[in-house]
């Protein structure tokens, strides 16, 4: 556990000092600004970039709870969703369980995907949101707009240990990856909530999960517009 705050922390910060040579303070009294549009929050203990394009490779940094997460504007949102991203995962040493559900609203065909189990040097969770029109044939989804984004939240357990945690935001792929890690997705309890702020679309996720076999009362919660998935 220390090793791997540690070694986060220290990547994390030999990273921002090879790119930032000068800080300044932001107007919000907790943010320095660093050149290259790289932020650091004191209050939060985050680190990203103020464009929402990412940190590094797409990604932010919470240096205090030693993990990785997605921006919004992550170069991978030009990119979609194909099930074959899946299937090739192993290439790149992704070992994770996965749940798709798939259902029409609003005159879109969405798909809601979870993930959890190792990837790479690191390990955690995801949470994916896509649509496409209806009757679309393959299995391409484009990320929805920002319009359609949901708020969600996402916490993850490591035994009884919190392994980390993602507040309620706005997000179209809501992600947490400590790094360096390796839990395999047996060894991680998730508790994940969407909410898109309608009842039906609450009504058609739960009913999607619930016909994989995920019993209501044990993983699967509808608490009017969110959908609360325990995995």
């Amino acid at each position: 556990m220390l090793f791997r705050r540690v070694s986060g922390t220290v990547t994390a910060f030999l990273l921002l000092i090879s790119i930032c040579c000068v800080n300044v303070f932001a107007s919000e009294p907790t943010v320095r600004e660093y050149p290259f549009n790289v932020c650091y929050d004191e209050s939060t203990c985050r680190i990203y970039n103020k464009n929402g394009r990412g940190f590094l490779f797409g990604f932010d940094y919470d240096k205090d709870d030693n993990y990785w997460y997605a921006a919004v504007n992550a170069w991978q949102r030009a990119f979609g969703y194909s099930k074959h991203y899946d299937n090739l995962a192993f290439l790149i040493g992704c070992y994770y369980d996965t749940v798709r559900v798939t259902f029409e609203y609003k005159d879109k065909e969405w798909l809601v995907q979870y993930w959890k189990g190792i990837y790479g040097y690191t390990s955690g969770a995801e949470i994916g949101v896509y649509y496409r029109p209806v009757g679309s044939d393959g299995s391409f989804y484009k990320c929805v707009d920002n319009d359609d984004m949901p708020k969600m939240s996402l916490s993850v357990k490591r035994g009884d240990e919190v392994f980390f945690a993602q507040p309620r935001q706005e997000h179209w792929w809501l992600t947490g990856f400590v790094l360096p890690s390796r839990a395999e997705a047996e060894e991680l309890t998730c508790e994940m909530i969407i909410d898109n702020g309608d009842a039906e679309f609450a009504k058609r996720l739960s009913d999607g999960l619930k016909s994989q076999g995920y019993s209501e009362s044990a993983t699967v919660k509808k608490l009017g517009t969110q959908v609360v998935f325990i995995w």
